[in-house]
């Protein structure tokens, strides 16, 4: 049976619910809206293992990064120790980009994460 327009059906009693109505009348399940809601805030929440790896090592990176560039920069070949700003700068920048670039690879896994998510979702929904 097809579901009137403007009506939700109700998976537990099987009931035909306005839309505008938060929860089932006869059973007192909630709506889709609310289900949906719910379910987003989920998937925003669960990310991938791989995303959290990739995170990770972006930190690592940025933190890890920034200490080698200062010991890359300094110089103890002659008398005494000195410090290369211009040094500091280039090893800095290269460890930046590079966790800048993973963070972005991190982004995107999440981004394909939630849709391979939405795309189960949506065919268990139409096989239902």
């Amino acid at each position: 049976m097809e579901v009137p327009e403007g009506k939700w059906k109700c998976p537990d009693c099987g009931g035909f619910v306005d839309l505008n109505e938060i929860v089932c009348p006869n059973c007192a399940v909630q709506t889709h809206e609310e289900k949906q809601e719910e379910d987003t805030k989920k998937t925003v929440t669960d990310g991938s293992w791989a995303a959290k790896f990739m995170k990770g090592l972006t930190a690592f990176l940025w933190i890890g990064g920034l200490l080698a560039a200062i010991g890359l920069s300094l110089d103890t070949s002659g008398y005494g120790t000195t410090f290369s700003f211009s040094a500091f700068l280039i090893y800095a920048s290269v460890y930046f980009i590079l966790g800048g670039m993973t963070l972005c690879a991190s982004e995107l896994l999440d981004n394909v994460h939630r849709m391979a998510k939405d795309i189960r979702q949506i065919r268990s929904k139409i096989e239902e």
